[in-house]
Order: structure tokens, then C-alpha cells, then sequence
């Protein structure tokens, strides 16, 4: 039905028709179709949902097969101002009938008919207008919505063989779905006017939008196209403007009337109508082509950016011309730059659309990596006027032919324009790698794949047809060599140049070619080798088995997956294929020769095999990856490959290029990630990094350690990856050198992946150096003053000024976006607002993505939504939105060019729990029949969670033990706290000044009483009634009306909300998953040295300040504490069911980052005979704690700790001060251990110990690194330095006394031998550098202290400490040691305090000490 308003439209524009009448001399009677028209309110509406979806599947959406169209006449008037935004049109379509029927079916989607135009024709010899065919009376037209389709039923047959005209007018929607002819604005940078364009998008299904028409790619036809347009503005389409006429009745208006195309199919015919301008002298193309005329279009006020893409698109179209030898065949080209545009841009036959951000460049604005991209889009895209145009898949289920050989294409093109930038060498990092993943699950779909409905055939422009389907072109490319492929194109073009084809025609020309050439034996064709790369989904793993000794080296394959089933086996598959292996090997590395050496065939009983000389020496399979497999080798070869790559690192030799090592990283990660090699394996491999500076290696092991840090919950404490990274931040800086004349392309992209990566890992250089620049960013513009940031640099910038700011920096850098005339720039903005760190701001940035007035164009929303799901506070917000908005979403977006697939593909990112994956699986089940085109998108983003749990089950663990740690997804995690202080006055003063740091003290909970003899409760000290406390970043100053008086002693009270933070400082939450139920388990654990007490509760935190302490902590009951003493008692908590109070004994006096308490669920090991191996007394208690699944594990710590303990307790002569000592391993730690009085944490590959699987050095570590943790229990806790200035004092005592105690424990291992070679040879290249430091530094401000935790101060003073023991010899050293404890424990002291207690000793047993002159 058509309500009263759309009637009143189609009246206005039936009007309009009826003035133009340009068809009026093709009717019988074109004063009666006047009449007709004019008096008619009748049209019949071919309607469909904007959504796309009528919700279910389509049975065909196929047009029958025996009409044919030969040639369009299409006449269209667009209305682009708002309250009409409509096209009036009119169709003559001159047909063949291939078989005999009763009926025309076109396909039109929202296209109002006007029912009494339309008229059917025989066409007569000249295809000129004959006899009319009566239409059926009753129900002359059928609207099917669902298939999409127009259908004109006749009263007679329609003869086979016969041609006929049919004739409509009708009005089409201009809409804002970027689908069909649609309208488009922009801002005119002078006026502020708003302006609007039409432009279209056909591809794939939306031609029928805009005109009646027979939709589908192998239905070619010519067209001839007449576009109406106001004086102001000007029209394109595929060919060049033929003349302008006006239109008689409408002033100002004319046609513009084109002359007929090529055979093309309907969804590369393109219309603009707008009031851009051309780049003047653009027409670079008649030097290197004569006649073509070339131009590129934009909105006035961006036409400089048109520049680049003006010099390097010619140059490319004309390498096209010559690698195919054939012409590019229109008389010209024209390419647009479009406000809003769909995909990044579209191939229509001589007018190439784009979106902005993808043709636009400003050298002064646009990204390196921006460039590229542009670079590689019109690459890509004047690879289609051959592939897709010229040739055009017969049907969408071989999309791949059109868009995999334009993906390559571009490739080659941007070589040989951009020859520096090594962009084939970038292809296995830019497409292979990328489309591994996708390809690895079972929701794939093969490379041709069968698709009817247009939300099927939407679906697959994905990486499959695109990415995989370019990775098997350049795979044949290699496996038959270039002079064969090319020349196989270039047949396979000329024989089906201006109609359709199959992949098994490109097959044929392909092998009749490698035949000719020899490339291939006689019996071995293109089709048996490509059909099981095309029709199967999937790829392989190679794996390569060697016997060393005979040199025997055997290929077998399987399907690489990375969800291996719901109970985690790996599923029997039985896809194979044919493989082209080529290999090199240490003996003779050659990474040039790419062709296969042997085949791997699909069903072969015996695995291929090949000799290699005996030894071991690595082989390296697959050279420059131009095989579409994987390739796993045995332990042996990996480790042979590693020492290769480190070998070479430090030596500067080149022998595996950086393209191979890229690939081996992406290899070795991934199959760790799908559990076929350990991650030690992989991250071995990693280590060789460490001095490498090329982009490729760089970027392959960032990419494939994004997924641990995305599994991991986004930890910034990338240990691992923070070490190697600092020498390549180092080696490329922050300065772009390429701005006074040279850095090369890479060098840059280097640099970009190397600070993105230092600040996401948390390096405080990193993030305060963008921090700053954006500061001064914004301070430039408050101050109307000049200040550039490298557009390079900006992602990094904006997202680290972003994250860490606040809605001051979101609100500015957001009117930056709308003030910015740089469609890149635009485009970095909108991915560095979704950092925010403010979950308001979060939410706000959702809500904007379905106001179509916010800012962001439609063509963007899915990028700024993905930004937000890839921000880990993000993610669970963007979930939610989906869930919550998802009709909404649908409705704005439409479902073309996969924008809400996308989106439905973003939200797996951190969802790796049951909880989480079951969630996504219920809201796929609540949307079944309203999916359309995101279908295909929710299976994979399943598939992915079920990977990810799998993956967490599978190897959580292991990845801690390589030293990688979680960041928590965040929720309300704080700490609810009350403190008590007894404090004594020193000296008089009105203030009681404590650290504290990020935490929220309630203001009328401060209270300062004044203690009488007894400790009790005095008087109370009002405080400053206009400012009672002072916060700051470090402080908590609670100001006093009156003085408190020295020698007096008084009571600070307060209560206070500090976060239960995730990085892994002060008291931080971490979490384990449950090895049994999958559950992720929440612990809570402190970590107080240096100078993070103060984020947990307000305190004294320095050394000096030793005090006592009474720590209170609540549990829920199914849960355990722990503190630095003995559980004194527990108590129920009243109002508060399920939760109990733990009260812990009083400490001795400590300094306050020796304590220590947690919260958990672990369990521990007993040692029941501790005091008869101590031999001390029977008071001492040690226990192991760890979560119950690794508890076998903690025995050798619960061995060695009391030998270790009670070694200690003889050789210094002073027992053990405390009643327990407990050691607790937690999944997560920033030290490696951490000695707190009598709660000595470590992190769990510190302590945990398994006799089959724990290496000989690793067992060693942990020997060492308890019995460093139980030497401080004296030198550190018993005594404690007055000050971080003499750290190194306890720290390096530490480092020497474990080699002592583990030599006890461990007498075979002749550590205290070792300890030159680890200790002191170490220390002595960076000690002779001019930048070194002394042992001892000045520290001034405490947070100053964190970075005197390094190896000079350490290795370097535990040297000297030996040399001490050595030259005083060892009865003086312990004797002086033992004197130092019993004057100095329980209180502070300084070198000097050892010093003299040294002195003292050596003289008392008559040794000669020099004395200072």
C-alpha cells in the first residue's frame, strides 16, 4: 500500500515526467500516456526493507533465464535537496528472448512503478518499436519484495529468438544507506552551507535501486545514460559527456546525455550528479596513452589532496596495460573522492568511486601507512578494469576471480610506482597472516562458494574471497613462474574479454599455457591443483619430520585449526591438498628459487619425502611464503632456526631475510596458539628480536602477540615483549627523520608499530612523551599558536593523550574531527576517541553511532564501534549496546558492505569464558530470522570465543610461565578500608602529612584524637574548619586548628575507598581460571615495595618509619587470608551473611613495604616435620601456597625453604623472628618474588617445580631465587635501610647470600663458581660504559626509587659484597655480619651502619685495613 504523503510524491514526480516526456516518440500515443500519467495516482511499489532482511532465508532471488538484455536506455532526475531526496526515471530495455514465456522479471528494490507506463514493445530488425504485447488484465505486474523483482505478465506469449522493448518511468528512493543512487553532503569549508551530492553504488545487488533492471553479472548489456542536473552543478558517468541539452519547462536544469558503454554488467554502471571540481592538468594519462582522458574529482576545498592519487594512477594503469597486453578500452577515466562512501571504492568502467580516506592524501596531514593505503586501494582498483570488468565473474559465487586478482594486482602496482616501499615483500604480512585466522575455523567458507540471495552474496566480500583468494593467485604466480602466469592471464582476457567466466575457464587458459611452456607435466593440470584450494574451506599445516642421522625428511598435512572440538581433541578432517613445497636449508640457504621442489598430493597413503644431508641443520619450508600452509617442524629444527636468528641478530648477518623471519614468528606463535607446539617453543624464537630493526619480523610478532595480550585481558606488563622492544624504540626514536630529507618507508612503519606497542605495554617514556605532545597540542590551539605533530605519530599521540586524560581531551580531540578537512586525519581521530579510559564517554561515543546528526557518517560507524569493542573497558559496554540496540542498528546501517557484520565481528575480541561465550550464543539465537548478511559473522565471532575458552583452559598456564601477565577486565574493584595510627609528634606542628595515592578518604571520617598513658582515647583535635584535608598526588595532609605538641602522641582515624587496581601494584586483584569448571577465580594480593602501600591504605611509607601492625581483613567464608602473622581469630561479620573478620597477631616493628596481606582460594602444602629440620624451635610454621591445580608442584619449595631457613638462622647467628612463614606462588606478580616478612610471594615460575617438565636452569632459578626471599626475612626486614639511596645494600647482600644457601642446599651445582660468570661478567660491559652509575644513587622523591631496581646497583654491589667477604675472609665477614643484626634489628640503618660493624670485627681479629689519609 502507499499512504497519502508517498502518493502526493509520486504525483510531483509524475509531473515532472510528464514535462520531460523524453521518451515521448517511442509510444503509440504519447498525448494519451501524457493523460494517463498526470490523472493517475496509482504506482506499484517493488518495496523491500531498508534493513534488507524480510526475515528468513530466500528461496532463489534468481531471475529466470529466458530473457537477455541487450542495450538500456536510462534517463534519471535526481531531486537532491532535502524533503525530496527522490530519482524520477524512465527505462527502455531492448531485450532478447531466449526461451518462450509470459512474462518479463526484472529485479527493483524500493522503486515505485507508475503502473500505466509501463508498455511492452516487439522490436523490429533495427530494434525499433513494433507491435505492442497486451499486458494480462488482471494482475498485470507481480511484486516479490523477497526476491527482489519486478514481473510484467503479458496476455500472449513471448516468442524464443524474438527481441522486444519494455518501457516504465518510475520514482526511486535517493537514500542514505550509501546503496543504489544515493545522496551524500558535505560542509562547504568557506560558506558552512551544506551540500549535497547524488552518486551511486551498485555493487553487488543495488542497481536494482535506481532503475528496473537485470541485476545480475552475467546479464551484460550497453547503456546509454541521460542525467538531469541543475546549471550549478555537473554529472559523470562511465563514458565521457557526449552534450548537454536543456530541459524545455525547467529552467536552470539540463541533460547531460552520454554515449553507450561497452558490454558491462549493470552493477558497474555509475551516475555522479554534484558540484565537485577536477584537479586542473590531471591528464597525466596522454603522455603514456594518447587519447585517454584522465581526471580526478573532489569537493572544491579538498582538491589538493587529489594530487598523489593524480600521479601515481596513470603510471599504474598504463603497467596494467603493458603486464596484460591489452588496452585499457574506454576513451577515459575519471576518479572520485566521495564524502560518504560504502566500501573504500568501487571499480565502475571509467568512473572509480572512492571514500575519501581512501584516494585523498596531504603530505603535510596524512599518515605514512595512510599512503600506502591509498596507494594500494587504486591499485586495486584499476586491477578491476581488467579483472571484474573487462572479464566478469558469470555469477558471485566466483567473486574471488574479480576481487582476489585485484587484491594482488595492486600489489604489483604499487611496486612499481612505490619501489622502496617493498610492498611485495609485505604481502605475506599484509594478507596471508591476516587471513590465516579467518581461515583457521570451521565457520569459513571456501574461496567459490554458492550464494543466491543478496545477504549470502554480501556476506562473502570478506578476507576469504579477497585476501585468500590473492594469497592462492601469487601462489600460482610462483608455482608456475611468472613468464607462464602472465602470459595465462593474458589469453585467459582475451578470450573472455566483455563477457562473464567461471574459475574453471581461468584454469583452462592457465594450463594450456603452462603446457605450451612446460611449467607443468602433461598430465598435471590447474584445475586438479587449484579446485582443492577454491572448493574446499580451510588450510594446512604442513609438518616436517627429520631423522638427523640418515638425513630422512618426511612432509605430512593436516588441516590447521585453532578450536579443536567442545572437549578440545583435535577433530579428524578430511580436507587435503595439493601443496607445492619449496624449502631451503642451512647447507645452501637461497630464499630466491620459490619453485616447488616436490608436490605434497592430497590422499597419498605414504608420506612425500626428500634427503638432506645428515646432521643437525636447519631446514626452512615454504621460501617467501608463497605457499597458502603453515609449516611446523620438530623441537630440534625450531631450535636449530632459533639459534639461527639470534646468531645472525648479533652479528648483523642476514642469512634468513627479515620477510622469512616474519614468517617463521607467525607460524611459531599461531601453532602454539592451536596448541601444536609449546609457547616456549615460539617465544624462544622471539628472543631473536632482540637486536633485529626490520618492520616485517616486528610487525608478524606483534600481530600474533596481540592475541595473548587480548586473552590476558590487556596487561600492560608485557615483560617479555617490554624488554625486546626497548632496543627497537631506541634505534628508531621519536622523530621522523624523513622530514628533512630521510627515513625510508619502513623505517617509519617500524617506528609507528614500535611506540604503539612500548606505550600499550605501559613504558612511562612512551606514555609521557604523548601525553605531553598532546598537551601541547591543545595548548596550541587554546593559544592561537603553531605546534605539528608528525601525522605518523598521531594515533599514538591521540590515544595516549585520550586514554590517560580526560572529557576535557575526548571533547577536544572530537572537535578536531569535525573541524578537520583530511578524510585520514578524520579517520585516526575517530579510532583514538574509543582509548577513553571514562565509561561515559564510552557510552556517549555509542549512542552517537545511530544519531545521524553526531558527526560520525554512516560509512564510519562501524570503525568507531569496533574502536570502542577494542578498548578493554569498551567491550563489554559495546556488547551490550549491540545486544540492547540491535533493531535500531540494523534500521540505520542497513546490512550492505557488512558494517553490521563487522561490528557482530569485533565483539569477540576479550571474550575467552564460558559465561561470555554463552551469552554471545543466546543473542544469536534471540536474533534467528533477523541476521540477513550477519549470519555468516555470528558463527565465526562463535567459533572464536570457543576458541579463546579453549585456548585459556588449554594454555593460561603456560603463558604465565613465560612471564606475561593479565590485566583485568574492570568492574567495581575497590577496597573498603578503615585505619587506626598511633603516631608520635616529633616535632610541634599543624598538620599530619601520610602518603597516599588514588585513594578516596572520607572527608568526615578524619578524626585526630590526642592518646592519654594508657593508649586510650583523649581528647579530640579539631581540625581546620576551612580546609581539613589537602590531597595531592603523593599525599593526604589533614590540617589541625591547634598545635599538636611534641613528645605528645595521638590517634589518626579515618575511613577510605582505594581501587583494588589491575597493575599489579599497592592492593591489586588478579585471577586464575579454574582448571576444573572453567571458572575464572578472583584473588586479591599486595605488592607494597617500593612505594606502594600508599595506594592501599593512607600511611607512613618510607623505610625508616618502622611500625607495628594489626591488619583486619574480611572474606567471604569460602575463601582464605593471609598477613605477615599468625590468624589470631575470626568473627562473623554482623548484617553481612557468608562473610567473617580475620584477625592477624601484631607484627614487630617493620617498615611498612614489608607488609603484606591476601585474600584467595588456594590451598597449601605442610610441613609438619618443619621444626625438627630447622632444629630452632617447635613454634615455626611453613607452609606452600598455590592454587590446587599446580599444588604438586610447590614440594621442592616446601623441601628446600626450611633447610634454606634454618642455614640462615645458623650462619648469621640470629633466629627467625616471627612464629610462620608462608610462601604463596599467585598466578601474577610484577616482581619475581617478593620477600614481605613472613608472607614471601612469588610469582608462580619462581617456585613451581615439575620434575618432567621443568628444565635443569629453570630448578636452579627457583633454588635461587628462595633462598634470596628468605635472606631478606633478615637483611631487609630485621634491619631495613633508612632510605632507597642504600636499596642495593639489602638487595645485593640478597643476590650474593642465595648462591651461598643454595650452594648448601644444592652441593653438586658449584653455584658459588657460577656466580663470576653470572654476576660479574655481566655487569662489567655495562659498568664500562661513560653512561654508567655507582652502586649507590641518590634518591630523592620515593616514587624516584623504582628505578633503582636494575642490574648495575644489583649485580655490581653483590660482586663487591663477595670481593668484601673475600679480602675480610669469611670468619671476620660473618662475625661482623652478626654483630650489624643484633645492634641494628628491628630498627634502620645505612651503609655506614655496615660499614662500621665491619670495621669494628676486622680490627677485633687483627686484620689490616687501610686507613683514610
Amino acid at each position: 500500500m502507499i499512504n497519502t504523503s508517498d502518493k502526493r510524491r509520486i504525483q510531483s514526480c509524475a509531473n515532472v515526467l510528464t514535462l520531460i516526456n523524453p521518451m515521448a516518440g517511442m509510444t503509440k500515443s504519447s498525448l494519451a500516456v501524457t493523460i494517463l500519467v498526470v490523472s493517475s495516482l496509482t504506482s506499484f511499489s517493488c518495496a523491500g526493507s531498508s534493513g534488507e532482511s524480510d526475515g528468513g532465508k530466500f528461496k532463489g532471488a534468481r531471475l529466470p533465464s529466458h530473457m537477455k538484455p541487450i542495450h538500456y536506455r536510462i534517463r534519471l532526475m535526481p531531486f537532491i535537496w532535502p524533503g525530496n531526496f527522490t530519482t524520477a526515471g524512465e527505462l527502455d530495455v531492448l531485450m532478447e528472448c531466449l526461451l518462450s514465456s509470459h512474462n518479463v522479471t526484472l529485479n527493483a528494490k524500493e522503486i515505485d512503478v507508475l503502473e500505466d507506463s509501463v508498455h511492452l514493445f516487439e522490436a523490429d530488425g533495427e530494434n525499433n518499436l513494433g507491435r505492442e504485447i497486451p499486458l494480462e488484465p488482471l494482475g498485470k505486474y507481480e511484486s516479490n519484495s523477497t526476491d527482489q523483482e519486478f514481473v510484467i505478465e503479458t496476455s500472449e506469449e513471448l516468442k524464443a529468438g524474438s527481441k522486444y522493448r519494455v518501457q516504465m518511468r518510475f520514482i526511486a528512493k535517493l537514500n542514505d544507506l550509501l546503496q543504489g543512487f544515493y545522496r551524500s553532503s558535505y560542509e562547504d569549508a568557506t560558506t558552512g552551507e551544506k551540500r549535497w551530492l547524488a552518486v551511486t553504488q551498485f555493487s553487488p545487488v543495488d542497481a536494482r535501486r535506481s532503475y528496473p533492471c537485470f541485476d545480475e553479472p552475467a546479464l551484460k548489456a550497453t547503456f546509454e545514460v541521460s542525467l538531469a542536473r541543475t546549471l550549478n552543478m555537473s554529472s559523470r558517468s562511465n563514458m565521457p559527456l557526449e552534450r548537454s541539452e536543456p530541459i524545455e519547462g525547467m529552467p536552470g536544469w539540463v541533460w547531460d546525455h552520454y554515449p553507450t558503454t561497452l558490454q558491462m554488467s549493470t552493477y558497474l554502471t555509475a551516475f555522479l550528479v554534484s558540484d565537485f571540481e577536477p584537479l586542473q592538468n590531471a591528464n597525466e594519462l596522454d603522455k603514456l596513452n594518447g587519447s585517454l582522458q584522465f581526471n580526478v574529482w573532489s569537493r572544491p576545498d579538498a582538491i589538493n589532496q587529489t594530487k598523489y592519487a593524480s600521479e601515481i594512477s596513470p603510471s599504474i594503469l598504463h603497467y596494467y596495460e603493458q603486464y596484460f597486453d591489452i588496452p585499457f578500452p574506454l576513451p577515459k577515466l575519471d576518479m572520485v573522492a566521495v564524502p560518504d562512501f560504502g566500501f573504500n571504492a568501487m571499480e565502475n568502467w571509467g568512473l572509480i568511486t572512492f571514500r575519501e580516506s581512501a584516494m585523498l592524501f596531504d603530505p603535510s596531514e596524512s599518515r605514512t601507512k595512510s599512503k600506502q593505503n591509498i596507494a594500494s586501494t587504486i591499485g586495486h582498483e584499476l586491477g578491476h578494469q581488467w579483472f571484474g570488468n573487462l572479464v566478469t565473474p558469470a555469477w558471485w559465487d566466483d567473486l574471488w576471480l574479480k576481487e582476489g586478482f585485484a587484491s594482488y594486482l595492486m600489489y604489483i602496482g604499487v611496486e612499481h610506482v612505490e619501489p622502496t616501499w617493498k610492498f611485495l615483500d609485505q604481502f605475506p604480512f599484509n594478507v596471508i597472516q591476516e587471513v590465516f585466522f579467518l581461515d583457521s575455523l570451521e565457520s569459513s567458507h571456501p574461496i567459490s562458494v554458492e550464494v543466491n540471495h543478496p545477504d549470502q552474496i554480501r556476506e562473502i566480500f570478506d578476507s576469504i574471497s579477497y585476501d585468500k583468494g590473492a594469497s592462492i593467485i601469487r601462489m600460482m604466480n610462483h608455482f608456475l613462474g611468472e613468464k607462464t602466469f602472465r602470459a595465462g592471464l593474458t589469453s585467459y582476457l582475451k578470450v573472455h574479454g566483455y563477457a562473464n567466466a567461471v574459475q574453471n575457464d581461468l584454469w583452462e587458459s592457465l594450463t594450456t599455457q603452462a603446457h605450451l611452456d612446460g611449467s607443468l607435466p602433461a598430465n598435471m593440470t590447474v584445475r586438479e591443483v587449484m579446485d582443492t584450494w577454491t572448493l574446499q574451506t580451510g588450510y594446512p599445516v604442513v609438518t616436517v619430520t627429520r631423522d638427523y642421522e640418515s638425513g630422512s625428511t618426511s612432509f605430512s598435512q593436516e588441516r590447521f585449526l585453532l578450536f579443536h572440538g567442545e572437549n578440545g581433541t583435535r577433530k579428524e578432517n578430511s580436507s587435503e591438498w595439493w601443496i607445492p613445497i619449496s624449502y631451503t636449508t642451512q647447507d645452501d640457504p637461497d630464499f630466491t628459487n620459490t619453485m616447488p621442489s616436490i608436490w605434497l598430493r592430497p590422499n597419498e597413503e605414504e608420506p612425500a619425502f626428500i634427503h638432506l644431508s645428515p646432521g643437525r641443520k636447519w631446514i626452512l619450508v615454504n621460501i617467501q611464503e608463497t605457499g597458502f600452509y603453515r609449516v611446523n617442524y620438530d623441537t630440534v629444527n625450531w631450535k636449530l632456526l632459533a639459534d639461527q636468528l639470534k646468531l645472525q641478530a648479533g652479528s648483523g648477518e642476514q642469512v634468513i631475510p627479515p620477510s622469512a623471519r616474519s614468517q617463521l614468528l607467525d607460524d611459531a606463535l599461531n601453532l602454539a596458539r592451536s596448541g601444536l607446539i609449546p609457547y616456549s617453543v615460539a617465544l624462544d624464537l622471539c628472543l631473536a628480536l632482540n637486536n633485529d630493526t626490520n618492520y616485517l619480523p616486528w610487525a608478524s610478532s606483534f600481530k600474533a602477540l596481540q592475541y595473548l595480550d587480548d586473552m590476558l585481558t590487556n596487561s600492560p606488563a608485557y615483560n617479555l615483549m617490554r624488554k625486546l622492544s626497548h632496543n627497537l624504540v631506541e634505534s628508531v626514536g621519536w622523530e621522523n627523520s624523513s622530514e628533512t630529507g630521510g627515513d625510508e618507508h619502513l623505517k617509519i612503519l617500524t617506528r609507528v608499530i614500535a611506540l604503539d606497542w612500548a606505550c600499550h605495554l605501559g613504558e612511562e617514556n612512551c606514555i609521557s612523551e604523548a601525553k605531553q605532545r598532546f598537551a601541547l597540542w591543545m595548548k596550541a590551539h587554546e593559544t592561537n599558536t603553531s605546534y605539528r605533530i608528525s601525522p605518523d605519530l598521531r594515533g599514538i599521540v591521540y590515544c595516549n593523550g585520550i586514554k590517560y586524560g580526560s572529557t576535557s581531551e575526548w571533547e577536544f580531540a572530537w572537535q578536531r574531527y569535525l573541524d578537520s578537512n583530511v578524510g585520514t586525519e578524520r579517520d585516526v581521530i575517530l579510532d583514538s576517541l574509543g582509548c577513553t579510559r571514562e565509561v561515559p564517554l564510552l557510552q556517549k561515543y555509542l549512542g552517537m553511532l545511530l544519531n545521524s546528526s553526531s558527526g560520525i557518517r554512516k560509512q564510519d560507524g562501524h570503525a568507531a564501534f569496533a574502536t570502542i569493542a577494542n578498548n578493554p573497558l569498551g567491550s563489554f559496554l559495546a556488547f551490550d549496546f549491540l545486544r540492547n540496540s540491535w533493531n535500531d542498528i540494523l534500521s540505520y546501517y542497513g546490512l550492505a558492505f557488512n558494517r553490521v557484520a563487522k561490528m557482530v565481528a569485533s565483539i569477540p575480541k576479550y571474550m575467552n569464558t564460558p559465561d561470555q561465550l554463552a551469552q554471545l550464543q543466546q543473542f544469536w539465537k534471540d536474533q534467528q530470522g533477523n541476521l540477513g548478511s550477519t549470519e555468516r559473522s555470528f558463527k565465526q565471532s562463535i567459533e572464536k570465543v570457543q576458541a579463546n575458552v579453549q585456548w585459556m583452559e588449554r594454555s593460561y598456564e603456560e603463558v604465565k610461565a613465560v612471564r606475561l601477565m593479565p590485566f583485568i577486565w574492570p568492574g567495581n574493584f575497590t577496597t573498603a578500608g578503615e585505619s587506626d595510627l598511633l603516631v608520635d609528634c616529633l616535632h610541634s606542628a599543624h598538620n599530619v602529612t601520610l602518603n597516599a595515592k588514588e585513594i578516596d578518604v572520607l572527608e568526615d571520617s578524619v578524626h585526630i584524637f590526642l592518646q592519654d598513658g594508657e593508649n586510650h582515647l583523649g581528647k579530640e583535635i579539631p581540625l581546620d574548619p576551612h580546609e581539613k584535608l589537602e590531597v595531592n598526588s603523593k599525599e593526604l595532609i589533614i590540617k589541625t586548628s591547634e598545635e599538636l605538641k611534641a613528645g605528645s602522641k595521638y590517634r589518626i582515624q579515618m575511613r577510605f575507598i582505594a581501587r583494588l587496581n589491575d597493575n599489579l601494584r599497592g592492593f591489586f586483584r588478579s585471577s586464575y581460571v579454574d582448571a576444573a569448571t572453567g571458572e575464572t577465580r578472583w584473588i586479591a594480593v599486595s605488592q607494597f615495595a617500593p612505594t606502594d602501600a600508599r595506594s592501599s591504605f593512607p600511611c607512613f611509607d618510607e623505610q625508616e618509619y618502622k611500625a607495628t601492625f594489626e591488619f583486619i581483613l574480611a572474606r567471604t567464608t569460602n575463601m582464605t587470608s593471609l598477613s605477615n602473622m599468625p590468624l589470631d581469630k575470626s568473627e562473623p561479620i554482623e548484617g553481612m551473611p557468608g562473610w567473617v573478620w580475620d584477625h592477624y597477631q601484631t607484627t614487630p616493628p617493620m617498615s611498612i613495604s614489608a607488609a603484606a596481606y591476601l585474600v584467595f582460594d588456594f590451598e597449601h602444602l605442610r610441613k609438619p616435620d618443619l621444626a625438627e629440620e630447622i632444629n630452632a624451635r617447635d613454634s615455626v610454621r611453613l607452609n606452600v601456597w598455590s592454587r590446587s591445580e599446580v599444588q604438586n608442584r610447590t614440594e621442592y619449595a616446601g623441601e628446600i625453604a626450611p633447610l634454606i631457613l634454618h642455614y640462615f638462622e645458623q650462619y648469621f647467628e640470629v633466629p627467625y623472628p616471627l612464629p610462620k612463614l608462608d610462601i604463596v606462588v599467585v598466578p601474577e606478580f610484577d616482581d619475581f618474588t617478593l620477600e614481605n616478612w613472613g608472607l614471601i610471594i612469588f610469582r608462580e615460575p619462581m617456585a613451581l617445580f615439575d620434575p618432567k617438565e621443568t628444565t635443569t636452569w629453570n630448578k636452579q632459578v627457583i633454588a635461587m631465587d628462595i633462598a634470596h626471599a628468605v635472606a631478606h626475612q633478615w637483611m631487609g626486614n630485621l634491619v631495613s635501610p633508612y632510605w632507597w639511596d642504600d636499596l642495593w645494600l639489602t638487595k645485593c647482600f640478597a643476590i650474593y647470600m642465595e648462591y651461598v644457601a643454595a650452594e648448601y642446599v644444592e652441593p653438586n651445582w658449584s653455584l658459588l663458581e657460577q656466580f663470576p660468570f653470572h654476576e660479574i661478567q655481566d655487569v662489567f660491559f655495562v659498568d664500562a660504559l661513560e653512561s654508567s652509575h655507582p652502586v649507590q644513587k641518590e634518591v630523592i622523591d620515593p616514587e624516584d626509587g623504582k628505578g633503582i631496581f636494575e642490574n648495575l646497583s644489583f649485580a655490581k654491589g653483590a660482586s663487591l659484597i663477595r670481593m668484601l667477604n673475600h679480602f675480610l675472609g669469611e670468619n671476620t665477614f660473618r662475625r661482623g655480619l652478626i654483630a650489624y643484626f643484633n645492634a641494628y634489628g628491628n630498627a634502620s640503618a645505612n651503609k655506614d651502619d655496615l660499614w662500621q660493624s665491619l670495621t669494628t670485627q676486622a680490627h677485633l681479629d687483627g686484620l689490616f685495613l687501610p686507613t683514610s689519609q
